[in-house]
């Protein structure tokens, strides 16, 4: 699958092979290389990827599960996007109807490359280190305490001594000439198209509430609305349709709070500002198991 690149020429969208691992950037899936090989020998692939020649501008980081009971083995815990409960809601469907394997979405993010996710880190580190007087152990504790977020004191201290005396640094964190070209669109069709060629039976992905660009970037997560684009459907029984909204809650930077609470005034639908969790049955199986649901200010 290809799309057009900014300088007119071609983006290639394809499943991830194991001799490209070096020149895909690591957020997300686990770092280990030995954890890699072991996914690569499960599910034969960690996601698609969009390349810009021989440069990875674009990732959707996927695993495999396989229902009832039987988890990702080799998938690190922090990265599973579902709390428990929400998730044991979400595939009961599945697992009471349609066991098998299904393909799990975990992360999208377009515009990253090797040269700018190191500058992501750095500016996470910069901006919690200032607010926190430069304190390498609180600035540490409290980022670890952040959704996805994993870090040694040598990553703090090292952005803390290069930048504490500059007051404006500029941190490149994403390539945005890659947006708004139809790549998290092209990379969620490649992988059901893969997950067909592979007998899944359904796709799970954790889509980020409508409108919000910052939340996206930041959890990595396409819009719901993308996802109902291409066939998904909010799955029945999730518990953040029906609990009420509290952005105070939301275990993620002040900014992307900010942004939430400027919807709100603004009059975007608290609905819309939900995350939600989407499914594609592949399956006959799943197709029963998953009846469609109307999605409210689609």
């Amino acid at each position: 699958m290809s799309i057009t690149a900014p300088r007119g020429d071609s983006i290639d969208v394809r499943p991830v092979t194991p001799d490209e691992w070096d020149r895909i950037t690591e957020r997300c899936w686990p770092t280990e290389p030995h954890a890699i090989d072991a996914l690569f020998e499960l599910q034969d692939t960690i996601g698609m990827a969009a390349w810009h020649g021989d440069r990875c501008v674009a990732q959707l980081h996927g695993y495999r599960v396989v229902l009832p009971g039987q988890p990702n083995p080799h998938w690190p815990s922090w990265t599973n996007p579902w709390p428990d409960e929400l998730w044991q809601q979400a595939i009961a469907p599945l697992r009471d109807h349609a066991p098998g394997a299904i393909w799990c979405h975990a992360c999208c993010h377009v515009g990253r490359t090797l040269d700018s996710e190191a500058n992501v880190q750095r500016e996470l580190i910069y901006r919690f280190a200032r607010q926190r007087d430069w304190n390498i152990d609180q600035t540490l504790t409290d980022l670890n305490a952040l959704d996805g977020v994993v870090l040694e004191q040598n990553d703090v201290a090292q952005v803390v001594e290069a930048f504490r005396d500059v007051p404006k640094p500029q941190f490149q964190m994403i390539e945005s000439q890659y947006h708004g070209r139809g790549i998290a669109t092209a990379l969620i069709e490649a992988s059901i198209a893969w997950a067909k060629q592979n007998n899944y039976t359904a796709i799970i992905a954790r889509a980020a509430p409508q409108g919000l660009r910052e939340y996206a970037q930041w959890a990595g997560r396409p819009p719901w609305t993308t996802y109902a684009k291409l066939g998904f459907t909010t799955l029945a029984g999730s518990p953040e349709q029906n609990s009420p909204l509290d952005i105070d809650a939301w275990n993620v930077p002040p900014h992307i709070k900010d942004e939430a609470r400027a919807a709100v005034s603004a009059g975007q639908s608290l609905n819309t500002l939900r995350p939600r969790i989407m499914a594609l049955p592949i399956s006959s199986e799943a197709r029963d198991a998953l009846p469609s649901l109307e999605n409210e200010d689609a």
